[in-house]
């Protein structure tokens, strides 16, 4: 559904954001998730999370952005 394809287009560019200003990154490990407030990287083992799990914290500001609710 066209209203569906808009609210994963906003959520993705959400992430687009994250990771063009430096806050979010991966490679095949981890996801390394903004700076604390002593300058340094958060990192997330991929093998220790469940992906796309609306409780990390890039994905709360993702989800945010979408206007259905799932």
């Amino acid at each position: 559904k066209p209203e569906v394809q808009r609210d994963v287009l906003r959520h993705e560019k959400v992430h687009l954001i994250q990771m063009k200003t430096g806050r979010l990154d991966y490679d095949e490990k981890n996801v390394y998730w903004d700076k604390n407030l002593d300058g340094k990287v958060k990192k997330y083992p991929r093998s220790a999370m469940e992906e796309g799990s609306k409780k990390l914290p890039w994905e709360v500001e993702a989800w945010a952005a979408n206007k259905l609710k799932y």
